[in-house]
């Protein structure tokens, strides 16, 4: 049964598609439907080592290492990482702010949605202060592992007027009416010089409605490589056997009627960062990234 369910959940290219057995109240077996190339390069490398126990802390391990390589480069600003290891920025050279973004929410131990929201608004408000006085600001989204619509909605708020995001449609058999999402602007000052937000398959989630986001703001320039495509929140539905099976349900459409659920939010402008079937990209990748990125700032 087990490898008939497998067989249904994969192909839909979907990190919200996915399948678990529980013995209790844990899960003895995951299997999730993305099939997106860095995860792949991901999962793989974490076979093939044998120092950390689980998949989440090797990928954890990896942002950090990505968090700590941007620190080094960065002056004033957070000092480090804060929310909770999910935030870093300060000044890079040549005068180009940066904004480093891992999660949308788990701002805290135990933290909830309204104390989640308080401390992105609280952080992103220091943020947009220090770095006012900058040529641009890089916002860096490219291992985000998702969370918060409504974080991503503050985030964007930082550097927006009002003007429409996306609708979001959900299949239901009672039917639902569509909600329609703006940004908008947040807190006491916006940023509106040149932002350039960067993306790439592992940007997951509430990280993929970011980009719906901010790509509607005319300051912002979406760099890098299409989201991962996994928009929807999760419907779960129990089977027999201790199963539970998540499913897609919903439709995120930009203005333009497009939907980019399962093939991910394109850039304007392509720029590798994770190449598929190169596993050096994984650990040298972001960086070489970010040094074209910041020279692009620069002009």
């Amino acid at each position: 049964m087990q490898a008939v369910l497998v067989e249904a959940v994969q192909g839909f290219n979907d990190e919200h598609v996915a399948l678990a057995r529980f013995d209790g109240a844990q899960p003895v077996f995951y299997v999730e439907a993305s099939g997106a190339p860095t995860l792949t390069m991901l999962k793989q490398a974490y076979d093939a080592q044998d120092e950390v126990g689980s998949y989440g802390k090797f990928e954890s391990a990896l942002r950090a290492h990505m968090q700590d390589g941007v620190q080094k480069r960065l002056s004033g600003g957070s000092q480090g990482r804060v929310l909770n290891g999910a935030m870093v920025w300060g000044q890079l050279a040549g005068n180009i702010g940066y904004i480093g973004i891992s999660r949308m929410g788990e701002f805290s131990d135990n933290a909830d949605t309204a104390t989640d929201l308080a401390a992105i608004r609280a952080e992103m408000d220091r943020a947009i202060a220090g770095l006012a006085n900058t040529k641009a600001v890089i916002v860096d989204v490219a291992i985000n592992d998702g969370g918060y619509d409504l974080v991503s909605a503050e985030i964007a708020g930082s550097f927006a007027d009002r003007r429409p995001a996306f609708t979001v449609r959900q299949r239901r058999p009672q039917g639902r009416t569509p909600s329609e999402w703006f940004v908008e602007p947040k807190g006491g000052a916006q940023y509106r010089k040149p932002v350039y937000l960067l993306t790439t398959d592992r940007t997951v989630s509430a990280g993929d409605t970011l980009a719906l986001m901010m790509r509607e703001l005319p300051n912002v320039t979406q760099v890098g490589q299409p989201t991962s495509g996994s928009m929807s929140n999760k419907l779960l539905k129990s089977l027999p056997g201790n199963f539970v099976v998540s499913l897609s349900n919903e439709s995120y459409i930009d203005p333009r009627g497009n939907l980019y659920e399962g093939r991910g939010v394109p850039p304007k402008l392509a720029l590798p960062v994770f190449s598929a079937g190169d596993p050096a990209s994984l650990f040298g990748g972001h960086d070489a990234a970010l040094e074209r990125l910041i020279a692009l700032a620069k002009r």
